[in-house]
Parts: C-alpha cells; sequence; structure tokens
C-alpha cells in the first residue's frame, strides 16, 4: 500500500493504524464501506461464575458498548445490538429486543441478589452455595 503497487485491501489493518497512514500519504484513502461483519464475546456458561444467568445478566449490564466501539474501533463501529443478528441485516434483525442499559449500580444490584459479594479490596467473590 506504501509504495502504491496496491489497489484496494479490506480489513487489513487496526483503524488507528489506517487514520495515521492516511493522514502521512497523499497517495492513500480510506473509505467507510457498511458492513456485516461482527465480533462476538462468548462465554462458556457451563463453567462457573458464567453457569449463572445472575452473573451473565449482571456482566452485560456493565458492558458499556458505546466505550467498545469508540476505545476498540476508535468510532469507526456502531455498537452492538441485541442478540446475535448485528442490525445491518435489516430485516433479519429483531428490532423488538429490548435494549439492556448500561449501568453498573443495576449489575452490582443484580450480583447482591444472586449472593455475590465484595471483600475489602473490592474484589468480587462467589456467592457461598
Amino acid at each position: 500500500m506504501l509504495d502504491g503497487t496496491g489497489d484496494i485491501a479490506t480489513t487489513v489493518l487496526p483503524v488507528a493504524t489506517m487514520s495515521d497512514l492516511a493522514a502521512q500519504n497523499d497517495n492513500l484513502e480510506f473509505i467507510e464501506v457498511p458492513s456485516h461483519a461482527t465480533l462476538y464475546v462468548w462465554m462458556n456458561n457451563e463453567k462457573a461464575p458464567f453457569d449463572d444467568q445472575a452473573f451473565r445478566r449482571a456482566v452485560r449490564m456493565a458492558s458499556d458498548k458505546n466505550r467498545v466501539m469508540i476505545e476498540g474501533w476508535q468510532g469507526f463501529a456502531i455498537p452492538a445490538s441485541e442478540g446475535p443478528v448485528p442490525r445491518a441485516l435489516g430485516q433479519w434483525y429483531n428490532a423488538e429486543i429490548e435494549p439492556v442499559a448500561f449501568d453498573v449500580e443495576a449489575a452490582r444490584a443484580v450480583l447482591e441478589e444472586a449472593g455475590y459479594g465484595w471483600d475489602s479490596s473490592g474484589k468480587l467473590h462467589l456467592p457461598a452455595n
């Protein structure tokens, strides 16, 4: 790309690198093109604590999708949708899925109700059972 022999490339560089290269090289141009690509975070819900629905719900509530978009993709993304189908897939996306708000205090309350606790240094501890 730098020596001008490449005509086009897709998803080969981190976003920050693309922005830096475009600013430093007049012969490079980076354009945004909608994509159906999706990155997932999977939890092994057969192993503790991920086998606990309350824990998984709290993790989701404490996950800031906008922060991931800004810090992970430098704003070159749209926040994740609810469920496994991205909004960009239009008719296949279920817009009726209730959004989960980013709320750390609500997540903490879910954990407390499920029997989780914290030690004096703030480390989360599993319920006694």
